[in-house]
């Protein structure tokens, strides 16, 4: 039996973020199951390069051709053009299956695969509390219940639960599937490094303000640690001034690297100071390496960690305890050995070959 064709749409892939990475990951491993897969994005401009590379087999299309389209299209009488080729594209291809990386895509897709046979699934990549809150909740619970969209595909239990419960969507509309760690490792891996490592955007989301205060407490107390902060982001400056400000000699912000592995691979703890997070990859990719974290309960992370087994959960934005937290794996050569050894073997359930299956099974019983 042929397998079904499948596109992912995302806005763009040039940024280096979640969505980006798992919308990379979730092609790659489809197309290694024999899926006829292209990406399509919808405002990334052609010439434009894509953050994590995507296997040579893929096409990808963008329905914005250069910057001066972007602006044109703004234009209300200009809107319809991005949907005609996004529609020729869907066409060309056969498409049988939409995935929507992120549900406001849906919105788009909705439009072009009306009255056709093509199926939509939307990846939420946030989470349920954010999702109540924002301004396109009442149109997006419209577009899920027209029944546009075949399936809502959420990163949690807790989260799949509150759409069902609060939301009142069917339970067979929703569906979770973890993301999967992008990172293979070869076998458990021995930290010895005084590192906390930390990875993201630098945005406000993301928290990084509140882990530079809890670290000006860390180093009080303990001097010979550090703490690598890898990412890029609008917040870059001020965060390089906080540091200033609060004379932390111990801490580092690097540009993000296609080498992530080796960063978690220098380091002894992670540190998650997300406000919010619908899933924590992250905490995944660094429990792959055999790296206990230390997170914010933020919404993701609380389904990731068995807080004292594999690292440590803290109160939301409570700074303090997660210096607190911190220090007391510093300090404790053992238990962070033991919750090592905890991640590796607990991180098995994330390998892409076991998650691929729950997408598989979906993609198949549309």
């Amino acid at each position: 039996m042929n397998k079904k064709n499948v596109c992912l749409t995302i806005h763009s892939l040039a940024s280096s973020g979640g969505e980006e990475r798992m919308c990379t990951v979730l092609a790659n491993a489809l197309i290694h199951r024999d899926y006829n897969v292209i990406v399509v994005t919808l405002n990334q401009c052609e010439k434009e390069k894509t953050t994590f590379k995507l296997e040579k087999s893929i096409k990808r299309y963008t329905c914005v051709k250069n910057n001066i389209e972007r602006k044109l299209f703004s234009y209300s009488f200009l809107k319809k053009i991005p949907l005609i080729r996004y529609k020729h594209i869907l066409d060309k291809h056969k498409v049988d299956v939409i995935i929507d990386v992120d549900i406001h895509q849906s919105l788009v897709t909705t439009k072009v695969t009306k009255g056709t046979a093509i199926k939509v699934i939307s990846w939420d990549h946030f989470n349920y509390e954010r999702f109540a809150i924002r301004w396109s909740h009442d149109i997006m619970l419209d577009c899920f219940n027209s029944g546009e969209v075949d399936k809502l595909v959420v990163l949690t239990e807790t989260d799949k639960k509150n759409f069902i419960e609060k939301e009142h969507l069917p339970k067979h509309f929703v569906e979770c599937i973890y993301n999967p760690s992008p990172l293979q490792s070869d076998g458990f891996i021995s930290h010895k490094e005084k590192k906390v490592l930390s990875v993201g955007r630098l945005t406000e989301q993301k928290g990084f303000d509140l882990l530079l205060k809890a670290w000006n407490l860390v180093e009080k107390e303990i001097g010979d640690w550090q703490l690598e902060i890898v990412g890029s982001g609008v917040d870059e400056g001020k965060l390089k001034e906080m540091i200033k400000e609060l004379h932390l000699s111990n801490v580092t912000i690097s540009p993000f690297t296609d080498d992530i592995k080796s960063k978690y691979a220098n380091a002894s703890i992670y540190c998650l100071p997300s406000r919010t997070e619908g899933f924590g990859l992250v905490v995944v990719e660094a429990a792959t390496m055999s790296v206990p974290s230390v997170a914010f309960a933020c919404g993701g992370p609380e389904e990731i960690i068995c807080d004292g087994e594999n690292g440590f959960l803290v109160e939301s934005e409570n700074h303090r305890m997660m210096a607190e937290k911190m220090i007391v794996l510093m300090r404790n050569k053992k238990l962070r050995e033991q919750m090592s050894n905890n991640c590796y073997e607990w991180a098995k359930k994330f390998q892409i070959e076991n998650i691929i299956e729950n997408w598989t099974r979906l993609i198949e019983a549309l």
